[in-house]
């Protein structure tokens, strides 16, 4: 019996012998059988469906069976209400080109599933605020300290994770930084657009405070900018 661990190398080894169709059933093996795994939670949604499209380039059978793996996905979130579907849709839609459709989805949700859509939004919400959705934004932002302390919590963890020459060293820690600043610009961005001045004000004095404290000042430049948008 395969372990799921060797099927995406088997998956790459069925492509570079152009085997196409045995290609195709192992990606699809490994994004199945790695559900729920957070240990290659980043690779199946990465690595697996990049090259299960780039594997549709030469084998159109392969970008059917994505975009069909997308819809059925999105029946299964519907039917076993389970949040974490949602990160896969969401995946399966930018790799199949369908960049607009999670948003169109989600305010589906949003309406009619409401109590799903508050379990799925953390997925999207970089999406919901970069459209200027700024009703369905504020909808979910009924804690900002809470969300500016998780950021923290992420950016913190992260940094720390980072100082293990193993973990990508310099780059990763621009990649943190990255991270972070979107991070707080969109709880900024959404705070400012739903005219909630006070809590506005908190967040950034807050926010920068808590940057300045760690020794990123260089960071709030780039944070000023993005919220004046």
């Amino acid at each position: 019996m395969t372990n799921s661990s060797d099927e995406l190398g088997e998956a790459r080894n069925a492509y570079a012998r152009k085997d196409y169709p045995e290609a195709l059933i192992k990606y699809e093996s490994f994004l199945d059988n790695t559900f729920g795994d957070p240990a290659r939670a980043g690779v199946r949604l990465s690595y697996c469906l990049n090259e299960w499209a780039i594997l549709g380039k030469v084998y159109p059978e392969a970008m059917d069976r994505l975009v069909w793996k997308k819809e059925e996905t999105f029946r299964l979130l519907e039917e076993t209400q389970d949040p974490r579907l949602f990160h896969d849709y969401l995946a399966l839609c930018g790799y199949a080109g369908l960049k607009k459709e999670p948003i169109e989805s989600f305010l589906l949700l949003n309406e009619f599933t409401p109590k799903l859509a508050k379990e799925c939004v953390r997925y999207i919400w970089d999406e919901l605020v970069e459209a200027k959705l700024w009703t369905v934004c504020n909808s979910y932002l009924n804690d900002p300290e809470k969300n500016l302390e998780d950021a923290f919590q992420k950016f913190d963890v992260s940094m720390e994770i980072s100082e293990d020459p193993m973990c990508g060293g310099d780059e990763f820690k621009q990649l943190i930084k990255e991270w972070f600043i979107t991070d707080l610009s969109h709880i900024l961005l959404a705070l400012k657009n739903s005219n909630r001045e006070k809590e506005f004000e908190h967040i950034r004095e807050s926010g920068f405070n808590g940057i300045q404290d760690r020794g990123y000042p260089e960071l709030l430049k780039k944070i000023k900018k993005k919220i004046s948008q």
